[in-house]
């Protein structure tokens, strides 16, 4: 069983936020692939499904991005799914927008999201899909670029990028996390990320 995790933020008003990118490829798969109707469960929206044969949990946390990680580890401890069977999936201001990278850890850079997680299930070893949304402009601050809408041109873009975020998750459930890296991860870093690896 996977537990494949979208970060974001409730609430309409959010909905078309860079911050709520990963949000976006959880609507995508509910869509692509046969998962229940959404329930309200673990502070999150949750759906059941298949990928392939395998099963597989998402979540939409509920908890707005700073607190993700308390549905995340709702989950997984009811489930007893193991960290190599977990997926996040998050916006990346440390990576040129239209880029993608699949990892197998991590630190949490600089997403409150992602540190949350990281607080709750107390380790780093666990899989994520990190979707460009850089660069940030060199005025104005970081909370007020990724609670910016896309911009037109960007909006122009996301269909194809959410629809390569969706093959890239049915390759790590179907084919494992080095596949899936190997075949989907794409774009060069920018120099940011060079200090956040691990």
């Amino acid at each position: 069983m996977y537990l494949i995790v979208c970060l974001g933020n409730p609430e309409t008003k959010y909905k078309n936020n860079r911050h709520n990118i990963g949000f976006r490829v959880a609507d995508f798969l509910v869509k692509q692939f046969v998962f229940s109707t959404k329930k309200k469960k673990f502070k999150a929206c949750f759906y059941e499904g298949l990928i392939a044969d395998k099963k597989v949990l998402l979540i939409k946390p509920q908890t707005y991005m700073n607190n993700s990680g308390e549905a995340v580890i709702l989950a997984a401890s009811f489930y007893k799914i193991p960290m190599d069977q977990i997926l996040v999936i998050y916006d990346d201001v440390d990576l040129l927008f239209k880029n993608m990278r699949l990892k197998p850890k991590g630190s949490a850079g600089t997403h409150n999201g992602l540190k949350s997680v990281i607080a709750c299930l107390k380790t780093t070893d666990f899989a994520r899909l990190r979707l460009g949304i850089g660069p940030k402009p060199e005025h104005g601050g970081l909370h007020d670029f990724v609670l910016g809408d896309f911009t037109e041109d960007e909006k122009k873009e996301l269909p194809a990028i959410i629809k390569k975020a969706g093959n890239a998750v049915e390759s790590y459930v179907v084919n494992g996390i080095d596949s899936a890296m190997n075949n989907h991860n794409q774009g060069d870093l920018n120099l940011h990320d060079s200090c956040l690896k691990v």
